[in-house]
């Protein structure tokens, strides 16, 4: 379908990868990008309204893709799900399978790779999931951007920019660790915007290597988490 390409009014924001390694659509649906896994998800992804869904299933379909185990694990039911190994495989990454991590992964090393499903820190679930989710608003409205992947022209749009909370310290508070660290994004984020200068953070850094621009994304903010940081520590304070 096609959609108008619009510059950023506002921006929402994720808590999980917007997509996953280069080569993996190329591997799955024949051709590179994001817009052919986002439109496989939504497809399949079932997703109830007492938070009942699919993920594994899913993944273990994605997984017959490859000769080998994996890359998706971390299966998170007490029941065996045949291609979906319940730990890390440890070969044919990079060959057989594609790299385990993002180029966001490598430059933020504390978050998580989008392969593993279930356990400490896991956001594959989360990813998968989200991204139907997030695919099917995109197929409802045509006033929806996916940042870095959409090039941003003239008007207005709601921005769906991929986040990565612990990229800079908490809001202070006696709220949970989770909630004020989403709290401080967004007063970042409203800073920004107050200031006129969250227009370009969601510009596509001219160092951005193509692959991540049309199939990985990144983080909002990864590339200059020290002035990311700096602003947030101003409204926080």
């Amino acid at each position: 379908m096609k959609r108008r390409r619009r510059a950023a009014g506002c921006c929402a924001d994720s808590t999980f990868p917007l997509d996953i390694p280069q080569g993996t659509a190329r591997k799955l649906a024949g051709s590179d990008g994001w817009e052919v896994l986002w439109e496989q998800l939504a497809e399949h992804i079932e997703d109830g309204p007492n938070n009942a869904n699919n993920r594994f299933q899913v993944a273990a379909r994605l997984n017959q893709g490859f000769e080998v185990e994996g890359p998706f694990w971390g299966n998170g039911l007490k029941r065996d799900i045949a291609g979906l190994p319940r730990k890390r495989p440890q070969d044919g990454w990079d060959d057989n399978l594609p790299p385990s991590l993002r180029n966001a992964e490598r430059m933020v090393p504390r978050a998580q790779e989008v392969w593993k499903l279930n356990g400490a820190g896991s956001v594959g679930g989360q990813a998968l999931t989200g991204i139907a989710a997030l695919e099917r608003l995109r197929q409802r409205r045509d006033d929806v951007c996916v940042w870095p992947f959409e090039t941003l022209g003239e008007g207005s749009a709601h921005v769906l920019a991929e986040i990565y909370p612990s990229l800079i310290d908490p809001y202070p508070g006696n709220e949970v660790l989770d909630a004020r660290q989403v709290k401080a994004v967004v007063e970042a984020l409203r800073e920004l915007d107050r200031r006129g200068e969250l227009e370009s953070y969601l510009q596509a850094p001219n160092d951005m290597p193509p692959h991540v621009r049309h199939e990985e994304g990144a983080i909002l903010g990864m590339h200059d988490p020290e002035g990311f940081r700096a602003v947030a520590t101003s409204r926080s304070v």
